[in-house]
């Protein structure tokens, strides 16, 4: 059975590791950059956003990392810095689950329902 205290424990470790990997992530995409495009002039105007879907952008992450770019590498430690809270309440989801706490399920729900509709509102 687990208990808060373990819950709370459990839940402070997963966001650390979640913030420490996504740093180490982009600061070695931040090093690779430098390296390769260090002496380059910044062109501030080239940068045009697009609006793609998920799965585009991920394919398209995920092709760029197997080519070893290093712009992939700071987006895929960014990403993984949103997601960390994320992972956060799914956890604790789980965890209010076990301990049959329905109005702390039922909050959770409701705090990830409004970050999923805010994450697909802002893709489309």
């Amino acid at each position: 059975m687990m208990t808060d205290a373990r819950l709370q424990s459990t839940i402070g470790y997963l966001l650390r590791i979640g913030v420490y990997t996504s740093l180490g992530t982009v600061a070695l995409g931040g090093i690779f950059y430098l390296i390769h495009h260090g002496s380059e002039q910044a062109v501030y105007a080239a940068y045009q956003p697009q609006h793609q879907p998920m799965g585009a952008v991920l394919r398209q992450l995920f092709a760029n990392l197997a080519a070893g770019n290093p712009e992939a590498l700071m987006l895929l430690g960014t990403m993984m810095l949103f997601a960390t809270p994320i992972l956060r309440l799914l956890f604790s989801l789980i965890g209010f689950l076990l301990e049959r706490d329905k109005l702390y399920v039922a909050i959770t729900l409701i705090v990830l329902a409004i970050i999923c509709v805010s994450i697909a509102g802002g893709l489309g």
